[in-house]
């Protein structure tokens, strides 16, 4: 009968209303198996990870509570215990493949794989894991190394690189807090006033925009990554920044043929590679910082120079007029 709920239909909905039920009381009771997390430490314990793949290795490590890089290289703390806490708190789900096959298309071999992960507490490994092919937005295939099961786990690889510039604190070779004073060995000695404004100790008048510019490229400087180059003897610049923890020497140095710069600060050790448009605007000398000239005095050269070429423009065309003069005659 039109606008009457068929029998079998009503019977359906009441069936799967009864399955429903019935999943729901049997979760409470534990009836249904959840799955276990995919990976299962104390993130507060880990003091060493390691991440590598056919790119190269970097290890990074806790020391008295900070973590660094090799020989001492300070590492961005933030993004370490993120990245750690990510792996500790890798909620769980059922594996999506466990064949030989698989691993291969995943990439999660030990012969091939996208990263290998291993984090260490103490002497103990308590993770040790490969990560291949994402099948969706911010998931990566995932295998524990003593397990042959494929999980798809919440995480991008590139928050894992397999390089120093990709756990390097970038911003080590800032000045601390307010940066006062800013010098060049045998240059410049400029120094801040209340007003924000910033003067020459000798007196010389400046470009506020220049300086400011100058200025701008320390206190926003990131280093892109720990450089192992041979430095020259004598270096493009020495400057001393003066800040909030007191006064820092920061060396530069411009390699091949300006190309490439490096830079060196004594509170921290190693070398560092910096952007060359950077290094270019800290490569400057008080000349640098001057206003530049009002332009009618640039038009008034110009007019000079033309005026001075125009005696001997003179000369040769008398000189030419004689000898045509001559061979006429």
């Amino acid at each position: 009968m039109k606008g009457m709920i068929n029998k079998g239909t009503l019977t359906a909905l009441l069936a799967a209303q009864l399955v429903a039920v019935g999943v729901l009381l049997a979760a409470k009771s534990g009836g249904i198996e959840e799955p276990e997390p995919f990976l299962a430490f104390d993130a507060e314990a880990v003091d060493a990870i390691t991440v590598s793949n056919a790119e190269g290795t970097v290890t990074v490590t806790k020391v008295d509570g900070d973590w660094q890089l090799p020989d001492s290289v300070p590492a961005a703390s933030l993004k370490v215990e993120s990245v750690i806490e990510k792996f500790a708190d890798m909620s769980g789900s059922w594996p999506v493949a466990n064949t030989g096959s698989s691993r291969e298309r995943f990439e999660v071999t030990e012969e091939n794989h996208q990263r290998h992960v291993v984090l260490k507490a103490g002497e103990d490994t308590v993770a040790d894991f490969y990560l291949g092919t994402s099948p969706g937005f911010r998931k990566t295939h995932a295998r524990r190394t003593d397990d042959g099961d494929v999980y798809a786990v919440p995480f991008s690889n590139y928050e894992a690189g397999p390089k120093t510039s990709d756990w390097l604190e970038k911003s080590l070779l800032r000045p601390n807090g307010a940066l006062n004073a800013i010098g060049r060995q045998d240059s410049f000695e400029l120094t801040k006033q209340e007003d924000g404004g910033w003067v020459s100790v000798d007196g010389t008048e400046l470009d506020p925009g220049k300086v400011e510019t100058l200025v701008g490229r320390f206190k926003g400087l990131s280093a892109v990554d720990v450089s192992d180059a041979v430095l020259p003897e004598t270096p493009t610049a020495v400057l001393t920044l003066t800040d909030d923890d007191g006064v820092l020497t920061f060396t530069l140095y411009a390699l091949a043929d300006g190309e490439e710069y490096v830079a060196t600060s004594d509170r921290v050790p190693g070398a560092y590679e910096i952007a060359k448009y950077i290094g270019e605007q800290m490569d400057k000398t008080l000349a640098d910082l001057v206003p530049d000239p009002p332009e009618e005095e640039v038009d008034a050269a110009s007019v000079d120079e033309t005026s001075a070429d125009e005696p001997v423009e003179a000369v040769e065309a008398a000189e030419t007029d004689a000898a045509e003069t001559t061979e006429d005659a």
